[in-house]
């Protein structure tokens, strides 16, 4: 198989991040809660072992799906069991929830079966994300990206991703639909948040662009850009401008990246530089 990244982290077009199913999960929660276990004695641990592979099990819809390992892994969007089973495939699933919120899996799926080209690829996403994001339809779920990414020798992505829009802000509730056809692979992300905070900034775009360029100096001929997002913060969430802005020397080398800056306050809360 091909190493392919499991989490993207690209709030803007929403490529992977970061992980729903359709189906209600029944199993219960005190048996998902995270005990900081390491990953032999969670191995061990029957009763989570048990959930988190049922919750498997109803995602691929296959019966035989043997767990060879497991971890407990912290996110941005709260702690996931990270799982490889015995042919490979990988999955996160909400330590809390239940919840599958990202697959690695290295068998098509029958959605993709008579896929030929991107409109149909489109159409075989959409129904996939449509089954297993349980609040696909409820949330009026908006696709904002659907192309194909050429990997070179590693074959061609088919990408589509849909979010839970307020306005034009990107809320927490994404779910991104990665097909591989030479690899017969597909990766699923799917979260799904209630929305906390208000959409509407105090801070406009153009100070917030303003504030970007100041956190890396940027000189007159920065081009910056900016969009709303709802992102995770602390416990709880916070409406940010995510800025790029981006400044070349004279020999050709890129200075400056993302600015993460408070829609309400004007706050920095994170530098993310392009190198």
């Amino acid at each position: 198989m091909k190493v392919k990244s499991m989490m993207k982290n690209n709030y803007l077009t929403l490529i992977g991040i970061i992980i729903g199913l359709s189906l209600v999960l029944t199993c219960a929660v005190a048996a998902m809660a995270p005990d900081n276990q390491n990953p032999e004695t969670l191995l061990s641990n029957e009763p989570v072992v048990t959930a988190v592979k049922e919750n498997i099990q109803i995602f691929t819809g296959s019966p035989v799906e043997t767990i060879d390992s497991i971890t407990i892994m912290e996110t941005a969007f709260g702690n996931v069991y990270q799982v490889t089973t015995d042919d490979g495939n990988i999955f996160n699933v909400n330590a809390e929830s239940g919840q599958i919120e990202a697959a690695l899996v290295q068998r098509g799926f029958g959605e993709f079966n008579a896929a030929k080209d991107l409109s149909d690829m489109e159409t075989a996403a959409h129904a996939f994300a449509e089954k297993y994001y349980k609040n696909f339809a409820e949330k009026k779920m908006t696709l904002v990206e659907s192309g194909i990414i050429d990997h070179g020798d590693a074959g061609k992505e088919y990408v589509f991703s849909w979010n839970a829009m307020s306005g034009e802000v990107y809320t927490l509730s994404f779910v991104s639909v990665s097909y591989f056809p030479d690899d017969n692979l597909i990766e699923y992300h799917g979260i799904d948040r209630d929305l906390l905070v208000d959409t509407t900034p105090e801070i406009s775009k153009e100070e917030a662009q303003k504030i970007g360029e100041r956190a890396f100096s940027m000189g007159s001929a920065a081009k910056t850009t900016s969009g709303l997002q709802v992102i995770p913060y602390g416990d709880g969430q916070a409406l940010s401008w995510i800025v790029n802005t981006v400044e070349y020397d004279k020999i050709g080398i890129a200075h400056g990246g993302n600015v993460y800056v408070d829609a309400e306050s004007g706050k920095v809360l994170l530098k993310d530089p392009f190198n």
